[in-house]
């Protein structure tokens, strides 16, 4: 997707971080495209 700006995965601790550009992707998309690909998602604010 070309409005996420960096993704960390962290292999131990079976999580991925992303930053995006929430001009060109609302949160609920991209929950739904780590769901579409067999991966659970959901939002931890820091």
């Amino acid at each position: 997707m070309p409005s996420m700006k960096k993704i960390q995965i962290r292999d131990m601790a079976l999580t991925v971080t992303v930053q995006y550009d929430p001009k060109a992707v609302k949160v609920p998309t991209l929950l739904n495209v780590f769901r579409q690909v067999g991966y659970p998602a959901s939002v931890v604010q820091p």
